[in-house]
């Protein structure tokens, strides 16, 4: 205690009492705490050197997401464009501090480039959880082309 305040307690006008009643509540009752007994815990200290087990998933994460068809094949395209059109040059651009201009030709050629926005507007009115496998995609073979589309 340093001059008979709690230390740790910020400054409050001498009319507020809650820093002098504040040890009286009790802990599970104070504002902004929770009984953390009710809330299960994934997991224990025992299991602390131990990464938690990861799914095995044969397709990758499209594989269970209940895609479509079409939604499929929207993805084997990315893949194939990311495979032949960005992957093998996109560490030379890096190096280079060139812009990726080939690889957003490549992208609006196969009309990549507007997946969420409506047919009426050119675009391929995809879901935006789609839109974002793509750029999980394209991220993982250059992350530039990702964030830029």
């Amino acid at each position: 205690m340093d001059g008979g305040k709690a230390r740790g307690c910020r400054w409050i006008p001498e009319s507020a009492t809650w820093c002098a009643t504040r040890e009286a509540i009790p802990w599970s009752t104070r504002p902004g705490r929770r009984d953390r007994r009710a809330i299960p815990r994934a997991r224990t200290r025992g299991d602390a050197g131990r990464a938690p087990a990861r799914p095995k998933y044969s397709a990758g994460v499209a594989g269970y997401l209940g895609l479509s068809d079409e939604q499929h094949a929207l993805l084997d395209l990315v893949r194939d464009i990311t495979r032949r059109e960005i992957a093998p040059y996109a560490s030379d651009r890096e190096r280079a501090g060139e812009f990726p201009r080939a690889a957003f030709e490549a992208l609006g050629k196969a009309g990549l480039l507007g997946l969420v926005y409506p047919e009426r507007y050119g675009g391929g009115e995809q879901p935006t959880w789609v839109y974002l496998l793509m750029l999980e995609e394209l991220a993982a073979a250059h992350l530039a082309v990702g964030l830029g589309v």
